[in-house]
């Protein structure tokens, strides 16, 4: 084996016993030889740095509930974004306590998880299942829980270049029309003696 991948610590000693390159002494064309293994030899990716969930502050949580859209129905428990969001200097302190005890714990509350599926009529004949669509009421504190965690999450996947390039929905700053104007630039026209290909149109 060659002195230098012996004393090398890392794949070139292995590389070098499993393509079984003798002693090179200095010889430029086994040096060569063992480059090319060391190019060829592919290591795993880095892991990914690991999410924590963090607690958050008042003013986020104030700042998440002036997010919410006022003319919404009542949730699952009867209660109106509008009641929420007009009283969101009395409830943001109360709800940053509840969300940072339960990342200081790791438990979800189970109140937040209840869910109720109602059948919202589209068209047609009211008889059949088929003209019906199913939503979900949830609890407006558990979309306020949600709303937090997605931004924290969503700020590690940018700042750590997690997600693809070409990921355009539930991110920010980004939608169909990025997806399209995307495709738009890779999309390669055949040469003007050919037939005309489709174009894309918005």
């Amino acid at each position: 084996m060659c002195p230098a991948a012996a004393a090398c610590p890392g794949p070139a000693g292995v590389l070098a016993a499993r393509h079984r390159i003798t002693p090179c002494h200095g010889r430029p064309g086994h040096l060569r030889r063992l480059r090319r293994c060391l190019s060829t030899h592919r290591h795993p990716p880095p892991p990914s740095p690991t999410f924590t969930l963090l607690p958050t502050t008042i003013d986020i949580v104030s700042h998440v509930i002036k997010t919410l859209d006022s003319t919404k129905a009542t949730d699952i428990y009867n209660i109106l974004p509008a009641l929420i969001r007009n009283n969101h200097d009395i409830l943001s302190p109360i709800i940053t306590t509840n969300f940072n005890n339960s990342v200081k714990s790791g438990v979800y509350p189970s109140v937040l998880k209840v869910t109720r599926i109602a059948a919202l009529y589209k068209a047609k004949d009211k008889t059949l299942p088929i003209n019906y669509r199913p939503i979900s009421l949830l609890p407006i504190i558990g979309k306020i829980f949600d709303t937090i965690i997605n931004q924290q999450l969503m700020q590690h996947l940018l700042q750590h270049n997690i997600l693809h390039p070409h990921q355009y929905a539930f991110r920010p700053q980004s939608d169909t029309t990025a997806a399209l104007l995307s495709s738009t630039k890779s999309y390669n026209p055949k040469p003007k003696n050919t037939p005309q290909s489709p174009s894309l149109l918005t």
